[in-house]
């Protein structure tokens, strides 16, 4: 249990606006790779336009690993989330 969170009966919204701080946050996931689809050809203004794009909408990028061939880099693997109200 968290710290100063206690258990009621009350109905779940009224939990919810009472100890709002007691619950966790939800999220959902996304992957972009770069190799295929839309970033096919790799431009990184073309990858900036469409992060931003996505920040818009609430994805915040988490994590970016490059993925090497040959000790070069082949591509990025991008791990974005939101946050689910």
């Amino acid at each position: 249990m968290l710290s100063g969170c206690r258990r009621y009966s009350l109905s779940l919204n009224r939990r919810r606006s009472k100890h709002a701080g007691c619950y966790m946050k939800k999220f959902e996931y996304k992957l972009l790779d770069t190799r295929s689809g839309f970033f096919s050809g790799f431009d990184y203004k073309q990858l900036n336009e469409h992060l931003n794009q996505l920040g818009a909408l609430g994805w915040e990028m988490v994590a970016m690993v490059s993925v090497t061939t040959a000790g070069t880099a082949a591509s990025f693997l991008i791990t974005l989330k939101r946050e689910i109200q």
